[in-house]
């Protein structure tokens, strides 16, 4: 898995988006995929993170790394549907995985895409000194 997000994190563009335009976006996608899963999210933070991409919290909060802004869209919209899952499955079991599927079926590529831009971000680019990042157990299983 390394060494195919290593591969991958050379070839792999940087998005240079406005932190406005990132705000809008996200807000956007927390809108459309909260009314799809029929869902209530309280708050949205963009922040700094250490060692994730966003997170979820039991009162319905979502935190997304200022980093993120940097990501394609494809992986925002996989990033913030993954967030809004946990507020229907708040663990990475099978029943979370199969909600995640029917909407990002492709969803271990776009994991490896992730990791890419983790390693391109961190090892490859001025940001490295920003975040440390973890690489997500679901990819470990991939193998």
């Amino acid at each position: 898995i390394l060494s195919k997000a290593l591969e991958l994190a050379k070839k792999i563009e940087i998005v240079n988006r406005s932190l406005k335009e990132f705000r809008l976006t996200i807000k956007q996608l927390v809108n459309e995929y909260s009314k799809e899963l029929g869902v209530k999210v309280n708050r949205i933070y963009i922040r700094d993170m250490n060692t994730k991409w966003a997170s979820c919290s039991p009162k319905g909060n979502i935190s997304i790394n200022k980093i993120a802004k940097f990501l394609p869209e494809d992986l925002l919209k996989y990033i913030i549907y993954h967030e809004i899952c946990h507020l229907i499955e708040k663990r990475h079991n099978t029943r979370f995985w199969n909600l995640i599927a029917k909407k990002f079926p492709d969803y271990l590529d776009l994991e490896l895409k992730l990791l890419a831009y983790q390693i391109k971000l961190r090892y490859m680019n001025k940001f490295a000194n920003k975040s440390k990042f973890y690489i997500r157990d679901s990819l470990l299983e991939i193998s």
